[in-house]
């Protein structure tokens, strides 16, 4: 089973905790980094979410939750307060209606922030010029991939920023792979399967360590992950 990279460029606020069997989780820099491309968290106008998974909205509020513990501080907003927020009903309405299980949401830091405030969106809504959303259910209900093309059209390549559809540079080479927090596994790998035959696409994906941004290529019968300015490998990294 592939596991979560050490280093991935996931959504986990400003925290710094070990979850044993699974990875280190260490956050804290997007505001900062932010601020080196000379944006303010007032000139974010548009969050999108994958999906709810603890790793994916720590910075929903100014609290970020420990994993499986709860919040001890209040939040006092949303982090990004001029910005819509959007993700899809099924989604919301998944983690809303019950009790969070092992990696979801937390209620006082995510979940209460978020309501009357969520927009929700459907495959093939256009959230911006070039920017689209796929549904892509399976690691849970309503997660969504996030689709950007040239709003000129002068370009048909694009690129796919795929959340948690993938979780390893493994699953590349042998799609069959489930990750252990995949609601529904077999329309995971459909999923996967689909997304992994696009070789004009950039894909995007969070939780490679390193290698975020790469092409998936044919090595023979098999896929291969070849990240952006690297010749493809069969066997993944």
């Amino acid at each position: 089973m592939p596991q979560p990279a050490t280093r991935s460029r996931i959504t986990i606020g400003g925290i710094d905790v070990d979850v044993p069997g699974v990875a280190q989780l260490k956050g804290g820099s997007l505001l900062r980094n932010l601020a080196e491309e000379g944006l303010s968290a007032d000139d974010i106008d548009t969050v999108v979410f994958t999906h709810l998974h603890l790793d994916h909205v720590g910075w929903t509020s100014d609290v970020a939750p420990l994993p499986n513990a709860p919040t001890t501080d209040s939040p006092t907003g949303l982090t990004f307060a001029r910005a819509r927020h959007l993700m899809s009903e099924d989604e919301w309405q998944y983690w809303s209606t019950r009790v969070a299980a092992m990696g979801g949401p937390d209620a006082e830091a995510v979940l209460k922030p978020l309501d009357g405030v969520v927009e929700f969106v459907r495959s093939g809504d256009s959230i911006a010029p070039g920017v689209t959303v796929e549904a892509t259910p399976g690691h849970t209900p309503g997660h969504l991939a996030i689709v950007v093309r040239d709003p000129s059209g002068g370009s048909t390549e694009s690129a796919c920023i795929v959340g948690d559809i993938l979780h390893s540079p493994a699953q590349v080479g042998d799609p069959g792979l489930v990750f252990s927090s995949d609601v529904a596994p077999d329309q995971a790998r459909a999923v996967r399967d689909r997304v992994l035959q696009r070789p004009d696409t950039v894909i995007a994906a969070g939780h490679f360590t390193d290698d975020v941004f790469g092409r998936v290529t044919s090595v023979g019968d098999a896929h291969a992950w070849a990240p952006v300015g690297e010749a493809p490998n069969a066997i993944g990294n």
